[in-house]
């Protein structure tokens, strides 16, 4: 923050806290409340009671006579309840019960060791000092000098000056002081070894740190003050924050309120017991109705008797009970765990989901949002929201008004607010609004007609604002709980649909909302300003969100009918006449403006004909954008190639198998040749034809192709092709299915019974689990033998005319576990990874023998769900299923808290224009985002397996990128010879690093023959006179002989990355990246007439690393944007980090 010279401002040292004592309480405090009662009997608030005006108004229509201020601006005053009888303070009963416990009653001394206290004391005063290293070595350090003296004088003080000189101030210091003083308590305070001579005030003045009350000593220094343990009065907090609630003619007291009265009830009946004991009547001063005096005594009778107690002395100690219980309750509500009929305490109002931090400050209800329960819709685009008529008519915007868009808007305020499209209100230039009415027409044509006419006064704005109703195209943020990632939140365009009632979603987008539709509800939030739509529309936009930003994986994708539809049009032999093939083309391209581009027919002859391939390839290509060139592309689909197999193959020379089947998919120029599109396409899958349509031609175009997919899938279904699933699909063939498991005819069934019940009852469970897991090992063999007979080859009817393994293996839903159970059996019951544990009488279930050796008895299901299985094998098969049940249950509460912890603690961390990570008191973190800048979603087709497609589509990416403009702004040579510079070093080096320099060159070849000569040492010197000689040569040489040494111990160059900036000179790429290249060009052998030069291809996949640099702020603006212009979204992270973790630097 940036003050002016002439502004005064002071830097904030330090804070603490305190308790307040009786005496500041009863100063703060403007009212002694005596009156136990509510109101009067006229219904007025009674005077000195918990709704006294002094305590400012409870209602709008009263005025407070503290300050004479209404509702609005009285800030609300405290007032208090004396109590006749001092009770524990609920906050420290515990501090004050180890502090009792760990005292000596007799001399009132603390009876911990002296040296753990002076321990404590200078660990505090280090923290303070912020040496947190020495606080862990000032146990062992200080023990020396406590334990070797009792005396107070203790070379304490010159240790602790040694200590503390110099620190710095660090973090984290408030949780350690209170991990130090939360130990000393649960270790220190249980036991009573040696009596302390240290008076117990000073030392409690350092366990509650920050804890501090001044006594009003002389010296004016601040001791610890032991009143904050007991209450003497209780506050009373202003009417305001304890408001009545009415409904009708009948009001409701709040709780804190009723809390209060309970105290005061009991203040009542402990003044009247107290006066009894003293002998004296007690007469309350605060009633205004005189009785006489047999009332009186009528009324002590009345309340002795509900008082329990045989004597007065019983019945005062039961009362003073009871008051420190409804004490205790004003406090916390769950201290006291006997009464049944309690208000929510001080903690619950302030604590949890519901208090007022969370609920009222961290997370506010809003204006302009929705909330229904959601149902699919796969018509509606994958970046749309349906949203019902009801809605439109209530979420609104705050259009200006202008010349361009007056039209539109005048005839939004003529339909008024409850026609669509319309208007709720219009804002005039001076702030006055005007509310449109649904029955007064002639009003709202009047306000049309004076939208461009300026009102007259003073204008706060410049023009007119209309509250127009939502409309489609405009963008909503969806959100659904719990938000758990950041595509939690994404924003959709609006369609608006009149005959519905919910929120309607496309199914691709319920993987990042983790929705069904069971019931769901979602959020839908309308921004209100240029800068929140232009923002959602850019950013936050389901086309913007495809990959999740943990590990750059697709998020969207059609989801089960959708695959089981497109892998059937996809299969072989699925054709089409034309008026199919249109109608199936016009479903696909409904919202598709212009002309359509269409594919000749496969088979002219005898019928002209189009595959299921071809609908699928005119969508594609009439999705992809109208300049850009189409896609190639070689991939594999979900199913494999083993599936396709009726028989086996007959040997013949060349044959290939994924080759011959329909796994191995091909695309070339945009049409779809060769395999079927299952969920490795257009699910949410890496590498499929979604994904490789996002990286080339952005989230626009992906996201029309899933949506344009989805309408096709949908109609083919609809009009021509159902699913679903009979009997035949899940029968076997007669003989497939083995017997069940049985013990060998060798073993003997009591010698099996005896080792299974000694094993049991051992106390060393080592022998019960070695037999478990033999048991396990032997049903998973059986199991799985059992299984590759019957499937897939045992069943009646093979994939693909299966219905059941066509939705398996495509995909759609379901695992061949589902299968193997349904037709197979379902196998080896396992709770926690082992069998069913025995009960202690030995028998797994009670219908079977004590330790009965069968498979059937220990968990083993032979029966499978075609046939139906047994109650015992039910049984078993329910204890798995409680198990998982449960296990999801305790998760999902655990990782939920679990992840709301980690979040509070990261939610400070931003990534700073530095390229740092920071913390909110500006700590560096990380000096890149993840130590290496990178951002995983730019980087998936940088991997050399994706090298291929990258060579596949050149031209795609030469036409998108603009490498040409690009290549013709950058230096294509400097860095080329420096990788070849590098690479001449280590050719002509074995040593990639040698520890040589020029002078140990020239030694290793003149030192040998200065030491044959035998030279004479010159007088007074110390070393071997051939060392002399040797460094004299060395001096005398001329450069030209010093540069030939110098050149052969020359050290490798410097890294590209380190002297080379990647966005001006072209290739200046990591070492190992530039390996990666080499070696993926070298291994493409010899080249085609149509495939990619060399030379270009090194181009493409080098420059595809630096069209999308992260954020680089300190090179010029405007060379970045003309470096990038064709590249819209310049995200953090990108292929330059990419490189940074290649080099592993």
């Amino acid at each position: 923050m940036l003050f002016g010279k002439e502004v005064p401002w002071r830097r904030l040292e330090g804070m603490s806290f305190s308790m307040y004592s009786a005496e500041e309480l009863r100063k703060l405090s403007v009212k002694t409340i005596t009156n136990s009662r509510f109101l009067d009997a006229v219904g007025n608030v009674a005077p000195s009671g918990l709704y006294d005006l002094a305590l400012g108004p409870a209602d709008n229509k009263e005025v407070c006579s503290t300050c004479c201020q209404n509702f609005n601006t009285c800030p609300g005053h405290l007032g208090h309840v004396e109590l006749p009888l001092p009770v524990y303070n609920p906050l420290f009963f515990d501090k004050l019960y180890l502090l009792i416990r760990g005292s000596c009653l007799a001399c009132h001394t603390l009876t911990c060791p002296r040296a753990a206290i002076h321990l404590l004391l200078n660990q505090l005063k280090l923290v303070d000092h912020g040496a947190m290293q020495e606080v862990y070595q000032l146990e062992q350090l200080l023990s020396q000098s406590f334990f070797s003296t009792i005396l107070a004088c203790c070379p304490v003080g010159g240790t602790l000056t040694w200590f503390c000189v110099c620190f710095c101030q660090i973090k984290h210091l408030v949780e350690k002081k209170c991990s130090l003083i939360n130990s000393f308590w649960s270790v220190q305070m249980k036991t009573r070894n040696l009596s302390s001579l240290l008076p117990p005030g000073f030392f409690l003045k350092c366990l509650f740190s920050g804890l501090e009350e001044s006594t009003g000593s002389k010296k004016g220094d601040q001791v610890f003050c032991p009143e904050l343990f007991f209450l003497e009065l209780l506050v009373v907090t202003p009417s305001r924050y304890r408001p009545i609630n009415r409904l009708g003619d009948q009001m409701f007291t709040n709780g804190q309120t009723v809390n209060m009265q309970a105290v005061m009830k009991d203040c009542s009946v402990i003044r009247k017991l107290l006066a009894l004991i003293a002998g004296e009547k007690y007469t309350e001063e605060a009633e205004v109705i005189n009785v006489n005096e047999s009332s009186r005594k009528q009324t002590d009778q009345t309340f002795l008797s509900g008082v329990p107690g045989q004597t007065l002395t019983d019945k005062l100690y039961n009362m003073w009970i009871r008051l420190q219980s409804h004490v205790n309750i004003v406090f916390d509500s769950d201290m006291d765990k006997l009464m049944t009929e309690k208000y929510p305490g001080i903690r619950q109002i302030l604590e949890k989901k519901d208090g007022l931090f969370r609920k009222h400050m961290m997370g506010k209800r809003v204006d302009y949002a929705a909330r229904s329960v959601i149902c699919p819709d796969m018509y509606i685009g994958t970046n749309e929201i349906g949203i019902p008529m009801v809605f439109a008519t209530k979420l609104t915007y705050p259009q200006p008004v202008t010349p361009w868009n007056v039209k539109e808007l005048r005839q939004a305020v003529i339909n008024g607010p409850n026609v669509h499209p319309g208007a709720s209100m219009v804002i005039n230039e001076d702030g006055r609004r005007t509310i449109l009415s649904a029955g007064n027409l002639a009003q709202r044509e009047a306000v049309a007609k004076e939208l461009l006419t300026p009102s007259p006064g003073p204008h706060k704005m410049p023009m007119k604002i209309v509250n127009r109703h939502i409309k489609n195209g405009d963008v909503l943020l969806l959100n659904r709980q719990p938000t758990l990632h950041r595509p939690s939140i994404q924003a959709h365009c609006a369609r608006i649909l009149p005959g519905e009632k919910v929120l309607r979603l496309h199914y691709a987008n319920c993987k990042a909302y983790n929705a069904d539709f069971d019931g769901d509800e979602m959020n839908a939030h309308f921004p209100q300003s240029e800068l929140g739509r232009a923002e959602a529309y850019m950013l936050v936009s389901t086309d913007q969100q495809y990959l999740v930003p943990k590990d750059g994986k697709p998020l969207a994708g059609l989801i089960q009918d959708h695959m089981v539809s497109g892998t059937r049009m996809t299969i072989r032999g699925c054709f089409f006449t034309r008026d199919q093939y249109t109608e199936l083309v016009y479903r696909g391209l409904t919202d598709r403006p212009g002309r359509v581009k269409l594919l000749p027919p496969a088979i002219l002859k005898p019928q002209r004909l189009w595959t299921g391939k071809q609908v699928v390839s005119t969508l594609l290509l009439n999705v992809i954008p109208e300049k850009a060139v189409p896609l190639n592309l070689v991939g594999k689909s979900k199913i494999p190639s083993k599936a396709w197999i009726q028989l086996p193959p007959r040997s013949a020379p060349g044959y290939k198998p994924d080759s011959m089947c329909d796994s191995q998919v091909v695309i070339r120029q945009g049409e779809l040749l060769v395999g079927v599109l299952d969920k490795a396409h257009y699910g949410s899958s890496a590498y499929g034809l979604v994904h490789c349509c996002y990286e080339l031609y952005g989230g626009e175009t992906s996201g029309k192709l899933l949506s344009c997919l989805a309408r096709l899938f949908t109609a083919y279904l609809q009009l021509y092709r159902g699913f679903t699933l009979g009997v035949e699909d899940i029968l076997v063939k007669p003989g497939a299915l083995q017997a069940a498991f049985n013990l060998p005819s060798n073993v003997d069934q009591a010698e099996a019974q005896s080792r299974w019940q000694d094993a049991h009852l051992n106390p060393d469970q080592k022998d019960f689990s070695m037999a478990d897991h033999k048991f396990k090992e032997v049903a998973n063999q059986v199991n799985n033998d059992i299984n590759k007979v019957c499937m897939p080859i045992g069943l009646h009817t093979s994939f693909p005319d299966n219905n059941l393994q066509l939705m398996v293996q495509s995909g759609a839903k379901g695992s061949t576990v589902n299968t193997m159970q349904i037709s197979c059996l379902l196998g080896q019951i396992e709770l926690e990874g082992r069998r069913p544990p025995p009960m202690p009488s030995g028998k797994f279930l009670p219908c079977f023998q004590p330790y009965d050796p069968s498979p059937g008895a220990g968990g083993f299901v032979s029966g499978r769900f075609l046939t139906g299985i047994k109650p015992q094998e039910f049984f078993f098969h329910c204890m798995a299923g409680r198990e998982g049940l449960v296990d999801t249950a305790v998760k999902t509460s655990r990782s939920g808290y679990l992840q709301r912890c980690v979040i509070k603690h990261l939610e400070g961390l931003v990534v700073q224009y530095d390229l740092t990570v920071r913390d909110s008191d500006g700590s560096v973190v990380q000096f890149l985002y993840g130590e290496d800048g990178l951002d995983i979603p730019k980087t998936q087709f940088l991997q050399p397996r994706q090298f291929p497609f990258i060579e596949d589509n050149y031209e795609v990416i030469k036409r998108s990128q603009g490498l040409d403009e690009i290549l013709a702004r950058l230096d294509p040579q400097t860095a080329s010879n420096h990788f070849a510079a590098i690479q001449r070093w280590k050719t002509k080096r074995d040593v990639a690093c040698p520890r040589r320099g020029a002078f140990l060159l020239f030694s290793q070849k003149k030192l040998a023959k200065l030491k044959q000569l035998e030279l004479e040492a010159p007088p007074g010197a110390t070393r071997d006179p051939a060392v002399l000689q040797l460094v004299q040569q060395w001096l005398d040489l001329d450069e030209a002989g010093r540069s030939k040494y110098c050149r052969k111990s020359s050290r490798c160059p410097e890294p590209s990355l380190g002297l080379l900036r990647p966005d001006v000179c072209f290739g200046s790429v990591s070492e190992n990246f530039h390996s990666i290249t080499e070696k993926y060009l070298q291994s493409r052998g010899s080249e085609s007439e149509d495939s990619v030069d060399t030379h270009s291809l090194k181009l493409i996949i080098i420059q595809s690393s630096i069209i999308k640099p992260l954020n680089i702020h300190k090179y010029k603006k405007q060379y970045i944007f003309a470096v990038l212009q064709k590249k819209t979204h310049i995200v953090q992270g990108g292929f330059f980090g990419f490189f940074l973790k290649c080099t592993n630097r």
